[in-house]
């Protein structure tokens, strides 16, 4: 069975609940989907406890069916990957 939103890019630029919440749903729909992170990591890494290992168990629930990079889009070359990673 084909996902609905199979062939469908999302790029999520949200931190902590509401915003990864959504495009985890796109993700659970099908949807491709490219997580950016600042160097520091999404704040929701830290919400915990509990955690499972070292990760908050919140933090991995909302990004499940995600890769993810990090990026500094404060920075030319950070802006940079993130428009590629947009535009195609």
């Amino acid at each position: 069975m084909v996902e609905p939103l199979h062939g469908y890019k999302v790029i999520d630029i949200t931190q902590g609940i509401a915003g990864p919440y959504c495009s985890c749903l796109l993700g659970d729909g099908g949807a491709d989907v490219v997580k950016i992170e600042p160097l520091s990591g999404d704040a929701a890494r830290s919400m915990a406890p509990p955690y499972i290992g070292d990760q908050s168990a919140l933090y991995l629930a909302l990004n499940r069916n995600k890769r993810s990079i990090a990026l500094d889009i404060t920075k030319p070359q950070g802006r940079e990957v993130l428009l590629k990673l947009i535009s195609g």
